[in-house]
């Protein structure tokens, strides 16, 4: 799998950014809406502090 280089450098927390970011803009998720962290890291499977930094 050829993953680009910036992205094979970026952590989980600016992953999961990125993500949500171009959810938001592609209006799968409602500009200002609450985001709950817990379920942010069933989503992703990743810690509750990962989601945190975002």
């Amino acid at each position: 799998m050829n993953v680009p280089i910036r992205e094979a450098h970026q952590s989980l927390a600016e992953r999961l950014f990125l993500t949500l970011r171009g959810e938001i803009v592609e209006g799968r998720i409602a500009a200002g809406s609450k985001i709950s962290e817990p379920e942010l890291a069933r989503r992703f499977n990743a810690s509750r502090g990962a989601c945190a930094r975002l």
